[in-house]
């Protein structure tokens, strides 16, 4: 029981785990599995992606909420 709510905790605290657990989602593999075949480098990438691809889809609803305002 301690040991889920410390991991709950943690990965609310921690934006890295949490990107790399939404990651191997994504990709349909392990925590442990990405970890092991990708570079660091990659899941920076990775990252980098998502992040721009949030902000691209978050100017596109606010241009469209304008656009229906």
């Amino acid at each position: 029981r301690y040991r889920y709510r410390h991991s709950k905790k943690r990965i609310k605290r921690d934006n890295w785990l949490n990107f790399e657990l939404f990651l191997a989602t994504e990709l349909g593999k392990t925590l442990q599995e990405l970890r092991m075949n990708m570079t660091e480098a990659e899941l920076i990438y990775w990252a980098a992606y998502y992040e721009n691809k949030y902000e691209e889809e978050k100017k596109a609803l606010q241009r469209q909420k304008r656009n229906l305002g």
